[in-house]
């Protein structure tokens, strides 16, 4: 049936691929739409008016005509004009180009048949072939790029050419593979791949014995149009002048053969592409016999001399200098120009096709130790690599040259490693292009030409006799040599080194800054001498001369005046984005994300990182007795974050064998001492005991996980168990609440980008907190940070050091690399709204002795503040929004007090110091516990604990221990102060009796507020209908007034002349109590409210009527109401 359009867009990238692999031009228009470029195919022009960009719908991408036209070509469109097909044909081509799935089938696929019958006499694991007659069209033009069969189907055929066929073959390949240029290029492609052993396959199959039956079961494997299989012959004479045959296979051209010695299968779409049959050479070289075959088909020397007419017995002793001053003349050389080393079987074929001598391994890169290098200089003037441009391709090349200093290597433009090859990764992202097959896919021969021409070697120096006039100098009877260094190739020997100019620094007050990149680590070099000791470490291992190395000690060309023309290069060291994080660890890379946490060798990640960032740590192995690096692997998850149906957050943990995991665990413990005290002390010591907290006798048989524990079994048992089956499911709910808060915030830590919707700090703090006066910790909190100060670039600052905070070079040391700003225990005044830009803006720092720098909210670290008390402005929105509350139990603690019954630390629960303690399990259990809470909080973002005690613990330590005593006191259902209205000067005044506090009218307003948000009470509520004005308060005319009589010790009455305004306060309990207007109506001594009033704090106060006062008491009522002429609001 096919697949359909949206499919085939849902497989290709919406059409990207597609279009990319036709319209290579098109490439630099995928990240800007503003790129013009031309196509002749869809359109002939002057000047370029292309452009690519996605169609109104934005469900495909699309080429546009932005000149007079405005068509667009849809990637069908685009395999319509180039192929020449209907759109039917054009979608069957792009399944089969590409190797699309339908129904889980790649388009490309062999044919397969099981053969069962006449098998008796066959060899388990024989394996049979068959050729076919001729190559096809389609196959060939899969092997060679784009513009080398455009280049071979230029000219006709030579007559008498390398295969014996002229004009009769090109009439012969017209008439069967049609006509023009396609035709000169099948022949001319053809004969390549004969010269080198290539040939097609109609047929291979392998005998194996049925798992199931146990029979012998022949499986036969056929090619097919879209599945084509080639076979390379190895060994046998493999050569143009012998072309290899096994007897009896249909020959493709004439001649003499001889028999392979082994055969190498390659399926282009396969999963396997390449497997044996016979035994391969050992360090065998493709291609070496036919440079070989080449060579001795140069004339010698004597032929060169006789047909320059050189009589050697006229030149004796000249005759060297006379063919090399002939050589240099363009005569006709004794040497090949080039040997080419490739990659592989492909690049090679096509650099032949354009006439060049290439070589290759068995494999994809070839052993420095038994490369044939001097054999190949024997042969050729050059002997170059080509290597592929990935990273592994680089490593390879670096080493071949390394080991072979003369050797050159031609670099392929780094810009090709930009372009889509319309190959997919095996996680269905696009591939890159890296080799020569991909580079003439984008560019053409003449442009080969150049990269060849740019080829050097590492040998930076050239080496001549030392003449004495036209008398070569000696010493002790040895030839004297003149070294010059060649500034050109030394920038090119410590470029390819790693050695380069980073296009921007990231570090201030440098204008240009060197690094040296390994892999995709980068460091730093501070000093120019670093690459001067490089360059004589270089000569000495590569030279027995010291003359050498005096030449380079003397030379102005090994200097920073040529280091400084070395190459600049643009790094990218974003590690992350929105939905995923790179971890670079020693021995391999980590890409997490939402669903899957994915390794890598650190050779296969074309992703940079700073040296200093990638995580080496080592341990303690007491067999060796020394310290061994870390090796880093992954490992099952050690927990897992779900959300029910309910939408409840829950969390399972899966491996008990994380320390770090376990500290989180018993940190988040907040029922501890229900658990493990107050419900495992109900049942005798000796006494088996159920889960449920009843002894056996009492249980019975039954409890709630199908076990009877003594209280030994059980906490040994549950020792690391966030839901202890003795606390209640509410309990257990809450303690997993606070773990699964901690991880998510670890989880923002460990993921390097910042959104708005989380642009938070995290702060730690302790759930229990007594006396808020003073500073008490020992909860393990500041462990967290401790820990992730191990694994990521971290500033700390001394949260007790007000003078830090002050100073304006504070930020000094941060910049674009810091991860984390770890403010450790924050004191009880600490501003937090002084970090409010650092979270949801920029961060300035102030270097000394240099101009201030801004870093953006992008690049600026994530902050970590740990602090024995809450922020002191928790009730302000600006700070609420900025916080991320983690709170730590404490079930470890101290005991100075004696309110423990013993003194626990992380130490008494694991034998060992977290970190310093580490073993490799331990690191490995650790990274891989950071990386699950990277990978949730991608999944998941914030989320908090629910748990209302930080804020209660917040204003507890803004209204202060003493304060809330006496309010807690006061204020309470019984005596009627709280769902009543209450007048506030009154209320101030007896605090300040009671506890001879100076504090402020307005400071003991902010109180009262802060009380009301601690206990959750609305003040002055907006259900108050009555007396309350627009900014809040409440306000009513009274007719009398207490006062307090200092000499009589209690309050007394007095009716005022003029009702006075009077400002109430109201607290209400819950939104269901209705308004009590009955004390604010007629606020008068003989009312009910001022009688609790007065039962409350001064004995005798409220009685029913008013008091019979005393002449001092009348005096000093006088005087206050003089003193309060007018209202005097309160």
């Amino acid at each position: 049936m096919g697949l359909s359009r949206e499919e085939i867009l849902e497989q290709t990238d919406m059409g990207l691929d597609v279009i990319l692999a036709k319209v290579s031009e098109a490439s630099n228009g995928v990240r800007n739409y503003a790129y013009k470029f031309k196509c002749d195919h869809l359109k002939v022009e002057n000047n370029p008016s292309l452009g690519l960009q996605k169609n109104e719908a934005g469900t495909e991408w699309v080429i546009r005509d932005w000149g007079s036209s405005d068509k667009t070509w849809s990637a069908f469109d685009v395999v319509m004009e180039f192929e020449n097909l209907d759109y039917s044909n054009a979608c069957k081509w792009i399944c089969q180009h590409f190797n699309l799935v339908e129904n889980g089938k790649a388009s490309r696929s062999y044919e397969y048949e099981k053969i069962t019958e006449g098998l008796e006499d066959v060899e388990v694991k024989k394996r049979e072939w068959g050729y076919l007659d001729d190559f096809e069209m389609a196959a060939l033009k899969g092997i060679f790029a784009k513009h080398v069969w455009e280049w071979m189907g230029r000219s006709p055929l030579t007559p008498g050419g390398g295969n014996g066929k002229g004009e009769a073959a090109l009439r012969q390949a017209q008439g069967d593979k049609g006509t023009g240029k396609d035709a000169v290029a099948f022949e001319r492609a053809k004969e390549v791949c004969l010269k080198y052993g290539f040939r097609p396959l109609a047929w291979h199959s392998l005998v194996s014995i049925d798992k199931k039956t146990g029979q012998k079961v022949k499986h036969v494997f056929k090619a097919t149009e879209t599945y084509p299989m080639f076979v390379w012959h190895i060994g046998g004479g493999n050569s143009s002048r012998k072309p290899p045959r096994p007897s009896g296979t249909p020959p493709l051209e004439g001649g003499d053969f001889e028999k392979p010695t082994a055969y190498k299968f390659y399926e282009p779409y396969g999963k396997q592409r390449f497997f044996y049959e016979g035994v391969v050479p050992k360090n065998y070289l493709f291609g070496l016999e036919q440079v070989k075959a080449a060579y001795d088909d140069l004339p010698n020397d004597a032929e060169i001399m006789d047909r320059l007419g050189i009589n050697p017995e006229e030149h004796d002793g000249f005759v060297a200098k006379m063919l090399q001053e002939a050589y240099d003349a363009g005569h006709e050389p004794n040497k090949l120009p080039e040997v080419l080393v490739a990659t592989g079987g492909s690049d090679a074929l096509n650099m032949a096709a354009l006439g060049y001598f290439p070589v290759w391994a068995n494999g994809e890169h070839i052993t420095p130790e038994y490369f044939p290098y001097k054999k190949l200089a024997e042969m050729a003037w050059r002997v170059i690599n080509v290597p592929d441009i990935d990273a592994p391709g680089k490593m390879a090349a670096a080493k071949l040259a390394e080991h072979h200093i003369e050797i050159c290597t031609a670099w392929l433009p780094e810009e090709l490693a930009q372009k889509r090859s319309g190959k997919k990764e095996e996680d269905g992202s696009p591939k890159f292009c890296k080799d020569v097959k991909d580079y003439f896919g984008w560019w053409k021969p003449f442009d080969f030409k150049r990269v060849l021409a740019h080829a050097k070697p590492y040998k930076f120096w050239t080496k001549k006799v030392k003449m004495e006039g036209k008398i070569p100098m000696k010493e002790e009877g040895k030839l004297l040599y003149k070294y010059s260094p060649r500034p050109s190739y030394i920038l090119n020997f410590l470029y390819r080194n790693g050695f380069a100019v980073l296009a921007r620094s990231r570090f201030s007050g440098k204008s240009r800054e060197y690094v040296r990149i390994k892999g995709n680590q980068v460091q730093q070099i501070l000093d120019t001498a670093d690459m001067k000791n490089f360059v004589d470490e270089f000569v000495a291992k590569h030279s027995f001369d010291s003359d050498l190395s005096d030449s380079m000690l003397r030379s102005r060309d090994v200097a920073d005046a040529i280091f400084a023309r070395l190459p600049e290069v643009e790094l990218d060291f974003k590690d992350y984005d929105k939905d995923y994080q790179w971890f670079f660890l020693s021995n391999e890379t980590w890409k997490i994300s939402a669903d899957k946490i994915e390794t890598f060798r650190p050779e296969k990640v074309n992703k940079y990182v700073w040296e200093h960032e990638v995580l080496n740590k080592s341990w303690w192995d007491a067999k060796a007795q020394s310290r061994v690096p870390v090796k880093f692997e992954k490992m099952e998850p050690s927990f897992c974050i779900t959300v029910t149906d309910e939408g409840l957050y829950d969390i399972k943990i899966l491996r008990k064998d994380c320390i770090f995991l376990n500290y989180l665990i018993q940190t988040s413990r907040i029922h501890w001492r229900v658990e493990l005290e107050d419900e495992l002390d109900k049942a005798p010591a000796a006494s088996p005991l159920t889960p449920n907290g009843g002894t056996n006798a009492e249980a019975g048989k039954v409890n709630c996980r199908g076990e009877i524990l003594t209280r030994d079994e059980y906490r040994e048992k549950y020792k690391f168990a966030i839901d202890g089956p003795l606390l209640t499911e509410s309990q257990r709910q809450q303690q997993k609440m606070h773990l699964i808060t901690k991880l998510l915030s670890i989880g923002k830590m460990m993921h390097r980008y910042k959104s708005m919707s989380t642009a938070m700090a995290v702060w730690s703090m302790d759930y229990v907190m007594r006396d808020l006066s003073k500073s008490q910790g020992g909860t393990g909190k500041s462990l967290t940070p401790y820990c992730l100060a191990q694994v990521l670039p971290t500033e700390t600052i001394a949260g007790r050091d007000r003078a830090a905070l002050a100073n304006k070079h504070v930020f000094e040391n941060i910049s674009e690399d810091t991860d984390m700003l770890w403010l450790d225990d924050a004191d009880k005044h600490t501003d937090f709204s002084f970090f409010y830009s650092a979270i949801t803006g920029f961060m300035k720092k102030n270097p000394k002795g240099t101009k201030s720098e801004t870093i953006g909210f992008e690049d600026s670290p994530q902050i970590w503040i740990t602090s024995n008390f809450p922020p002191i402005d928790v009730d302000q929105d600006s700070t609420i929004r900025r916080l991320w509350m983690t709170e730590y139990s404490d079930y470890y603690h101290y005991n100075q007090s004696g309110e423990y019954r013993e003194v626990r630390k992380p130490f008494d629960d694991f034998g060992k110091e977290l970190i310093r303690d580490f073993d490799q399990h331990d690191w490995n259990s650790f990274i891989n516990t950071l990386a699950v809470a990277c990978q949730s909080f991608i999944k998941y973002g914030y989320v908090s604990s629910g748990d209302d005690n930080m804020r209660i613990n917040a204003y507890r330590n803004k209204i202060g221990v003493q304060m809330i005593e006496w309010f807690d006191m006061f204020f309470n259902k019984g005596d009627g102060t709280v769902d009543n209205f209450l007048v506030r000067k009154q209320v101030f005044e007896q605090y300040k009796i009671d506890t001879g506090s100076d504090i402020t009218s307005n400071g003991f307003g902010t109180k009262l507020r802060d009380y009301a948000a601690m206990k959750g009470y609305a003040y002055n509520p907006v259900a108050i209908e009555k007396h309350r004005t627009s900014d809040g308060r409440v306000i009513c005319k009274q007719t009398h007034e207490w006062i307090y009589s200092v000499r009589e010790g209690k309050w007394v009455a007095t009716q005022l002349v003029t009702p006075k305004a009077t400002e109430f306060f109201y607290y209400q309990t819950s939104p269901d109590m209705p308004i009590n207007y009955a004390n604010i109506e007629e606020y008068s001594p003989g009312n009910a409210r001022n009688a609790a009033f007065g039962s409350a704090q001064a004995p005798g106060f409220g009685s029913a009527q008013a008091p019979k006062l005393s002449q001092g008491d009348v005096d000093l009522a006088k005087e206050i109401e003089e003193r309060n002429k007018g209202p005097q609001l309160f």
